[in-house]
């Protein structure tokens, strides 16, 4: 029907001047129909089965021969092909025809790859009138040698034999160098496994393995690998949900925090270009109820006390005097008293000397087992007045 129509359009047959007069009589062949579960469905020419405005679903096979050194033969498709010329491609691409020796499924496949082989060491596809919608078949065979090989230069302008990492680096540096039907069995990782399995693959062309369509989402391993995917998202599913049930709760709590005598150091600052630095000490204590804070997903909490003020140099100076870890297991009631800091209170020059406002607050990690990590920080604050003297003692 299509190559009928195709021929009597004086536009069609401009289109395919362009092309080897061979070729173009390939179109004519008859490949089978079938529907998605690889039903035979009838005959359609190849020209109808590879048009884009008729293209429909048929058989095709994918031969890849190893050879016996373990290389995979490639061919580079000729320049006179219709579709997808001087692209390389797996050892020989093709389909298996609509007549007896070629109908029955997997073993027709193989009768028309063993026909193929020898003539033709490509497949279909090409520029943008023309397309693919196929149900392939896979036939792999070893120990081919390059020097039983002869291609038909209509079909195949050069032949190559490649080691598993060279193709991997060739495919990564020229991806566009390859047919699209080669890149998604590379990229399906079924070479991969081929090259694993040679021992186990038959020699001679009869014998040849043959993947059949939808055969791997059988496999055990597929199996295996489709439910380890689905507990993964049941897992990340349940783990959002968790994250939900908490996400919006308040996790405040009120503080008292009390400071006693306030006193300023001058120490010499090697660590800057001031000669001098004030180091700040003092006394506080601090008390609060955090078991309010803690749900089913707080694993713990991380505090710490900040020392915030105003210098000439910096609106918002902050330093970390004092930190404390509170697990969950202890849902604590804060009693904190006559605590000194775990770090020093250290500003590059004299800026703590007489400082009138240095704010104390309390903040805290809110550390989950599932989400994100929250920060607070309690209500309440200490205002600190350091003095006008420097004092002379170490603590």
């Amino acid at each position: 029907m299509f190559l009928e129509n195709f021929r009597n359009s004086i536009l069609a047959q401009k289109a395919l001047e362009k092309y080897d007069p061979v070729q173009v009589g390939y179109l004519s062949e008859q490949c089978i129909a079938v529907d998605e579960s690889d039903n035979i469905i009838g005959g359609v020419s190849k020209g109808d089965a590879h048009h884009v405005d008729s293209m429909g679903l048929h058989r095709a096979f994918s031969l890849f021969a190893f050879t016996p050194d373990r290389k995979l033969i490639l061919q580079k498709r000729s320049a006179e092909k219709i579709t997808f010329p001087l692209l390389w491609a797996n050892t020989c691409c093709s389909h298996p025809l609509f007549m007896e020796t070629e109908l029955d499924g997997a073993p027709g496949s193989v009768r028309a790859a063993v026909r193929k082989i020898e003539h033709e060491l490509g497949a279909v596809m090409g520029d943008s009138a023309w397309g693919e919608h196929e149900l392939d078949y896979a036939v792999v065979t070893r120990d081919l040698s390059l020097d039983r090989l002869r291609p038909n230069p209509s079909e195949v302008c050069d032949v190559r034999a490649v080691e598993e990492q060279e193709l991997s680096e060739w495919v990564a540096a020229e991806p566009s160098s390859f047919s699209p039907w080669f890149l998604l069995f590379h990229r399906l990782r079924f070479l991969s496994e081929w090259w694993s399995n040679l021992s186990q693959i038959h020699t001679h062309p009869v014998d040849m393995n043959i993947c059949e369509p939808g055969s791997i989402m059988h496999s055990i391993y597929s199996r295996a690998n489709a439910l380890f995917a689905f507990m993964l998202w049941v897992l990340a599913a349940v783990t959002f949900a968790c994250f939900l049930s908490t996400a919006f709760l308040d996790y405040s709590a009120k503080v008292e925090i009390t400071v006693n005598n306030p006193r300023v150091r001058s120490i010499a600052d090697y660590s800057s270009s001031s000669e001098k630095a004030d180091l700040g000490m003092l006394d506080f204590s601090i008390t609060g109820d955090f078991s309010s804070t803690f749900n089913w997903n707080v694993k713990q909490l991380f505090m710490y006390l900040v020392a915030e003020y105003e210098t000439p140099e910096n609106v918002m100076n902050q330093v970390v005097l004092w930190d404390k870890i509170v697990l969950r297991s202890q849902r604590v009631v804060l009693d904190e008293r006559r605590l000194q800091s775990k770090y020093y209170f250290l500003d590059d020059g004299t800026n703590l000397l007489n400082h009138p406002n240095v704010t104390l607050v309390l903040r805290y990690n809110v550390v989950p087992n599932a989400g994100y990590l929250r920060l607070a920080q309690a209500e309440g604050q200490a205002i600190v007045k350091f003095p006008a003297t420097y004092t002379t003692k170490k603590h």
